[in-house]
Parts: structure tokens; C-alpha cells; sequence
């Protein structure tokens, strides 16, 4: 991380974390990033992950208030239908965060904003603390969304019993960030065989932006 003093009481730095702290579910004025989840039970869950649009269920405020901060209070969702994997979605939005944070993004629309945040962002990484059991063991899987689809080719995963930190970078912020100024992660467990449920856990998950040389956050 780089600091710099440029005044009294004051320091430039390039990164800083999005999260979930001071969430109010439902609204996105007080901090713009969202979760969601699949539906649980025996006819929860999708045989496919599903894109950011089409994840049903936002999270109240109690999920809310587990994902802000690490203290292994987890969000758990289970379902038992077949083939069905329990998915918990990510969303944050960069361009709020980076506006939030005091940087003044040049642009009269967001789509200028977007490409600034483009032209800028060094890299972006989600940190996700999960677990995940279903018929074949413990597994849980971290993946970011393309554009168009999930990347299904640098999967970060945790094949432990306990929850963990599983770390997802990408320097390709071309195609980490949609046309709303979103970046979106999904978590998920492997699915279920209509017996042993498919069940995905998340304790505390964020993101850290690394903004380019030269562009600094004042605090």
C-alpha cells in the first residue's frame, strides 16, 4: 500500500476496501453494494450458476451483519435438490466506492465514469471467507463474472472443513466491471444428489481496489 504525506493530518493512498459495513438491506444510499442468494430448501438452488441478474433473494439485515466483519457468525444456505448448487452473490459497486472514498471522477455519465474506472483500476481483489460441503466433500468456489458469463477458468477455491480466506484477484478490469459500475462475485457449493444437501457458508467478504500510480484516495 502506498502513503504519502501531502499536508497536515492528511495521507494519500492508492487502495482501500469495499464491504458491507453500515448496509441497510433494501437500500443502496447508505452503501451501494449488494447481496443476494439462490432460494434453499428441496427445490432451492440452481443446475447452473446463475448470472447476477437472474440471483433471486437479496439478503436481510441479520445475513447483512454476518458478511461485515469476520467474526465466524456465517451465512449458510442449504438446499437438497438434485443437482442444484446453493449460490451466494457478490455485488459491489466500484464507481460509488471510488466516488465515496473522495476521488472526483471526471465523466458526465456513468458509462465515462466506467471507462475512467478502467483506465485506472490496477487491479481488483474479492476476498471471500467460505466453506462448502455437498456429496463430494468440502469444497467451496470463489469465481468474478465476465461481462457475459462466469470465469469458470480461474476458479479460487477452499477444499477445507473450516472456513478460509479464498482469494480472487484480477488485473483484467476491462471485464470486471459491467455497464452499472459493478463488479460481481459469486460463492458456491458443489451440488446435491437429492439426499446430502449442497451447502455453501460465507463469513466476512470484500474487496480491495487498487487504484494506478498517480491516482490517490485522501484521508
Amino acid at each position: 500500500m502506498f502513503f504519502g504525506l501531502v499536508g497536515e493530518n492528511k495521507v494519500l493512498k492508492n487502495e482501500f476496501y469495499a464491504d458491507f459495513v453500515g448496509k441497510v438491506a433494501e437500500s443502496t444510499v447508505e452503501n451501494p453494494n449488494v447481496a443476494k442468494r439462490t432460494t434453499g430448501g428441496p427445490v432451492g438452488g440452481s443446475v447452473t450458476l446463475l448470472s447476477p441478474s437472474n440471483v433471486p433473494v437479496e439478503y436481510d439485515a441479520i445475513a447483512y451483519g454476518q458478511v461485515k466483519i469476520l467474526d465466524g457468525i456465517l451465512v449458510n444456505l442449504a438446499t437438497t435438490n438434485v443437482n442444484a448448487m446453493s449460490q451466494l452473490l457478490f455485488s459491489f459497486n466500484i464507481i460509488r466506492n471510488i466516488e465515496d472514498k473522495g476521488v472526483v471522477i471526471p465523466g458526465a455519465t456513468l458509462a465515462e465514469k466506467i471507462q475512467w474506472g478502467k483506465d485506472n483500476i490496477a487491479s481488483i481483489t474479492c476476498n471471500a471467507h467460505v466453506r462448502g460441503t455437498s456429496p463430494t466433500g468440502n469444497k467451496a468456489s470463489v469465481t468474478r463474472w465476465l461481462g457475459d458469463q462466469w470465469d469458470l477458468v480461474a476458479v479460487a477455491t477452499n477444499l477445507t472443513s473450516s472456513i478460509a480466506k479464498v482469494i480472487k484477484p484480477t488485473t483484467s478490469i476491462a471485464t470486471n466491471i459491467d455497464g452499472n459500475g459493478f463488479s460481481h462475485y459469486l460463492a458456491y457449493a458443489e451440488p446435491s444428489d437429492g439426499v446430502t444437501a449442497s451447502i455453501i457458508y460465507t463469513d466476512k467478504t470484500d474487496l480491495l481496489i487498487t487504484l494506478k500510480p498517480g491516482v490517490f484516495l485522501s484521508s
